[in-house]
């Protein structure tokens, strides 16, 4: 499991090669990459734990009821 300070590195990468993408020094110029459809390391980890928690959730699978019960 990624930790905050994990995924804050992940965005800081992501962040600075979009600066770098276009020349500029400026985080706020950035930091709206989803206009570009394209997130952000922790906006798609934490849509990805969302999705698999519900699917887990709803599984029929015994292992999964067995572990919800503990």
């Amino acid at each position: 499991m990624l930790n905050k300070s994990d995924l804050s590195s992940l965005d800081f990468v992501i962040n600075r090669l979009f600066m770098k993408l276009f020349r500029t020094n400026n985080t706020e110029t950035v930091e709206d990459q989803d206009q570009f459809g394209f997130d952000k390391p922790s906006v798609l980890w934490a849509r990805r734990v969302r999705n698999f928690d519900s699917k887990f959730v709803a599984s029929e699978n015994a292992c999964c009821k067995l572990t919800l019960s503990l």
